[in-house]
């Protein structure tokens, strides 16, 4: 991108404010010698011209003195030797200095204006601009030079680039009313104003030869070169921006030169560049550098100031770099690991095992073996974050320890990783220590979630598991839906239920008797969608014809319920509808219905009444008495008072009762039979442990409710 022509003037009186007058030339001004200081000055000037640092205080005090006419000449002096040595950047870093302290020297004024000419002269805007800034006369040339350049940066024809709205070229410049139009390549219909303030702020000036300019003006080459050479490519994207780039912002401005679905095995390929480094995090930054040496040299200052845990990450991420980087990256986690051998044993292992994985034939400081021995050795490798040291860990486990099974049934308890899950898995096939775990994680998912969960995704694939597939299977998929424990995992297990999947499967296994308590508890389930349950009963009734005849379906209500409930549909139908009936039609009498306010209101409430009536109909004739004496409280059931008592010491006990949509008030700790909480607790008996609101609790009693 190409730099400002004028400087930020704090910087520069900032850094003028830290540079003292030589004090012999200070005696000599205290002295009055001013001949002496002009002979100074003029040896330096012939001597060292580029010493600023001595030569700028010196002026500044003439200023000061009221000694103009000799500064001047000084000056001019100084800036004819600079020019004869060809020194561009010195001249220039010397006009925007002497400005700072002598604003209305011309030929420090007229120098920066050169500057700005060679960068912008060839601007169609430029005599109207320079006419408009007024830099011969204005009273502040910083100010009045900035707006200048910042008006020749933004003029028209000027390539710039907003985010969001891409590539567009300034249309047209208002500087009068303070305004630039822009004309994007997207929109070319709707030309968008700002004010030159916010151009500045906004806009990314876009100078010749910019990738974002060339993909307008000549896209095909650059596909071309995306696909022959994606090294001159990157390198074209970075020489343009000068500037380190999100991974999202490359592909922003190589979109359409590199298409979606070709971008995941472009950027594969171009980010193994070596003058690129790319940083950690969940948001890595690119940067480029000028040779592989310069962005190795990056990366081994970013990795000598990294904790332990980022070093293994920069070691992963660059093992593929120079061999000189990654051995002194190695050598440096081979110390560490020694160092943290105590303190965190797990990370000291991870490190050792990303050693090994770096380079087979180093010698090591610390042992895999030394590791894998120790008791703890299930706790370390699970606490490995690295998916394929992890793998390694295990396999060495295999290779080392006699108990490796023991080892293995331990890390399955909570092992998440489905690759791993599938490792371990095959390591015990066919073991007596497997069958176990799986008869375990089978009727108490909570107990080994993550290898529950693997078992749900490999049931139908794995012969050895397709026997599992009945109606205790199915059963306990139904409650692991409804558990917060497995929140996270809902959406992918709801998928099971479909047409072809793990629970229609399981179905094909299930008699009579278990194909209607399944009906029920599917529909007890809070979690599961209704077009699955419908889904689920049409294939239980394909298979057993008679099971939904056999099916009670009953809407569970006290007598005191169902006798409010009575008396308030009769209420709908013998006063209310009928009172907004004739309200319906005095309304209509008013006239045009389209807008009578009064009959629209009157019709809504009329729909509302009625559905509210035919609802009450339907929960009333369904409905069934929970009679006291025939609650069981051998388990829970519907009209059962529960005392639950705290697994944790300290808690407090809860009573809640289970009872009908009607009477539900959790307030006073009181549950509908359909609320998901309560229906997990339904047939559970006295001493489970059961969870109730995410909190574990044992069943100390069971009462009927009106004890």
């Amino acid at each position: 991108m190409q730099k400002t022509i004028i400087p930020d003037i704090e910087k520069i009186q900032a850094s003028l404010s830290h540079t003292n007058i030589d004090p012999e030339i200070k005696t000599l001004f205290d002295s009055s010698k001013m001949d002496e200081v002009e002979d100074r000055v003029m040896n330096k000037i012939e001597s060292k011209p580029e010493d600023l640092d001595y030569i700028l205080p010196i002026l500044r005090a003439l200023i000061r003195r009221k000694g103009e006419v000799r500064a001047e000449m000084l000056l001019q002096l100084l800036v004819d030797t600079i020019r004869e040595k060809e020194k561009t950047e010195l001249e220039y870093e010397l006009f925007s200095s002497v400005l700072t302290f002598w604003p209305e020297n011309t030929l420090a004024r007229a120098g920066l204006m050169e500057h700005i000419q060679k960068a912008y002269g060839d601007s169609p805007d430029y005599e109207l601009l320079v006419n408009h800034c007024d830099i011969e006369n204005s009273r502040d040339p910083f100010q009045a030079l900035h707006l200048l350049e910042t008006w020749l940066r933004f003029g028209t024809g000027q390539g710039v680039y907003l985010p969001q709205r891409g590539v567009g070229r300034i249309k047209e410049i208002k500087p009068r009313l303070n305004v630039v139009r822009v004309e994007f390549q997207e929109n070319k219909s709707e030309l968008l104003s700002l004010r030159i303030t916010e151009a500045e702020r906004l806009l990314e000036f876009l100078p010749k030869g910019h990738i974002l300019l060339e993909k307008l003006e000549n896209l095909p080459a650059l596909q071309t070169l995306a696909k022959e050479n994606p090294d001159e490519l990157i390198k074209k994207l970075f020489t343009s921006v000068d500037r380190p780039l999100k991974v999202s912002e490359i592909k922003e401005h190589l979109s359409q030169i590199i298409t979606p679905k070709e971008w995941s095995s472009w950027w594969s390929k171009a980010r193994k560049n070596p003058q690129l480094t790319i940083s950690s995090g969940t948001k890595p930054i690119v940067s480029w550098s000028d040779s592989a040496a310069d962005a190795d040299k990056q990366i081994g200052e970013e990795f000598a100031k990294a904790s332990p845990r980022e070093k293994l990450d920069l070691l992963q991420k660059h093992s593929d770099r120079s061999e000189e980087l990654v051995s002194t990256m190695l050598d440096n986690l081979a110390t560490t690991a020694a160092a943290i051998k105590e303190s965190k044993p797990a990370l000291a292992f991870e490190t050792i095992l990303a050693i090994d994985k770096a380079a087979k034939n180093r010698p090591e400081t610390e042992s895999i073996g030394e590791f894998i021995a120790r008791k703890d050795a299930p706790a370390l490798i699970t606490k490995i974050k690295d998916r394929t040291l992890r793998k390694n860990a295990v396999a060495a486990v295999k290779d080392i320890r006699e108990d490796c099974a023991d080892i293995f049934i331990r890390l399955l308890r909570t092992e998440t990783d489905n690759q791993i899950v599938t490792l371990l898995y095959e390591s015990l096939l066919n073991t007596k220590e497997l069958e176990t775990l799986l008869s375990s994680a089978v009727s108490d998912p909570e107990s080994a979630s993550g290898f529950y969960l693997w078992i749900c995704r490999n049931i139908l694939t794995r012969p050895e598991l397709n026997r599992r597939l009945d109606y205790t299977f199915a059963q306990k998929l139904v409650g692991v839906i409804n558990n917060p424990s497995f929140k996270s995992y809902h959406a992918s297990l709801r998928k099971l239920f479909d047409p072809g999947n793990v629970v229609d499967k399981a179905i094909r296994n299930f008699d009579k008797e278990q194909a209607i308590n399944f009906l029920s508890l599917i529909d007890r389930s809070g979690s599961l969608e209704s077009y699955r349950k419908e889904d689920l009963r049409s294939e239980i009734n394909r298979m057993f014809p008679d099971s939904e005849e056999e099916k009670e379906e009953y809407f569970y209500t006290t007598a005191e319920a169902l006798d409010r409930k009575r008396k308030e549909f009769e209420h709908l139908t013998k006063v209310e509808i009928p009172e907004n009936t004739e309200q319906l039609r005095k309304a209509k009498e008013l006239g045009d219905l389209r807008e009578n306010f009064e009959y629209k209101a009157a019709r809504m409430r009329q729909e509302m009444l009625s559905s509210r009536a035919k609802t009450l109909h339907d929960q009333i004739s369904m409905s069934k008495l929970i009679v006291p004496e025939s609650v069981d409280t051998s388990a829970v059931s519907i009209g059962a008072k529960v005392v639950l008592k705290p697994v944790e010491n300290g808690g407090e006990i809860q009573t809640i009762t289970i009872l009908g949509a009607w009477e539900s008030d959790p307030s006073r700790h009181i549950y509908s039979h359909q609320a998901p909480a309560a229906n997990a607790l339904l047939g559970k008996k006295k001493s489970d442990k059961v969870e109730f609101n995410n909190i574990q609790f044992y069943i100390e009693d069971i009462k009927v409710w009106n004890e």
